[in-house]
């Protein structure tokens, strides 16, 4: 009777070594099929081989550059503006945000005036400045409209749609630094950069009061004059600059972006403290 036990024992654990063998082999069998990859190779050899095995799966590997990065924000922010405009309107730097809008309502008044400029715009230079743990990079489009990510780390980053709703630090700088004539021209683009972005709101609070008072007694009187008197997107080229006392008149000459048309104006502009200035024109 032991005999036939120990005869059965044997038999069972050659029929456990049998199947463990047998495992092994169509273990290594399917990983031979499955993947000839030596995983010491570098990258581009290893997809070399994927690509040889698997024809039908393609990969490409990018390195983020700057440049990349920075593509990948703005169709971030457009995609928002599309699909999540709440989303987007959390994307705005807090202090900027709320100096320029106030609430989603007006942002989304701005988006409605400007979606179709921002959804085909495509950025053409850059620079990047660094100030203590933020990178800052100041994005230019082909119609001269900023955009500007202050980056915390990657993929973590708020947006500023212009330099001229609140003085950043370079501007400021650059500023302080400016003869009266440069002041009046850097604050006759701030205003002309206004009126692109169809921010009349800036616009017009840029206005003097007492020509305020004679021609414009309302936003929407303004900007219903500017819609017809300046161009939809224009560039600066200044002409003529004279001062009288604290009063400075500048001659400019606006040209369409897209048209290339021309039209003069002339600003008369007073300084005030720090950055702050009035202005008026001839209409």
């Amino acid at each position: 009777m032991d005999n036939k036990k120990n005869k059965l024992l044997i038999a069972i654990l050659i029929l456990v070594i049998i199947v463990v063998i047998l495992l092994v082999i169509l273990v290594n069998y399917k990983k031979e099929q499955n993947s000839n990859i030596d995983i010491s190779q570098k990258p581009k050899e290893r997809y070399t081989k994927i690509k040889e095995k698997y024809e039908s799966n393609e990969f490409t590997f990018t390195t983020i550059n700057t440049e990349n990065l920075m593509s990948i924000y703005l169709n971030k922010y457009k995609d928002n503006i599309s699909n999540n405009l709440e989303q987007a309107y959390n994307m705005l730097d807090e202090d900027y945000r709320n100096q320029k809008f106030g609430n989603i309502e007006e942002f989304r008044r701005y988006i409605e005036n400007n979606k179709e400029t921002i959804l085909d715009t495509r950025l053409i230079s850059y620079q990047t400045e660094t100030n203590g743990d933020i990178n800052r990079y100041i994005c230019l489009d082909e119609n001269g409209n900023y955009y500007i990510f202050d980056e915390k780390a990657i993929m973590d980053y708020t947006l500023i749609l212009d330099t001229y709703t609140i003085d950043l630090p370079e501007f400021i700088e650059k500023y302080d630094r400016a003869t009266e004539q440069q002041k009046v021209a850097l604050n006759i683009n701030k205003f002309i950069q206004a009126i692109n972005d169809k921010d009349y709101k800036y616009a017009y609070n840029c206005l003097a009061d007492s020509y305020k008072n004679n021609y414009f007694k309302t936003q929407a009187e303004f900007e219903n004059y500017a819609k017809e008197n300046f161009y939809a997107n224009s560039t600066v080229a200044y002409s003529q600059f004279d001062t009288q006392e604290d009063v400075y008149t500048y001659s400019v000459i606006l040209t369409n972006r897209e048209t290339k048309e021309q039209m003069n104006k002339t600003f008369i502009m007073q300084l005030g403290e720090e950055t702050e200035f009035v202005l008026s024109f001839n209409r």
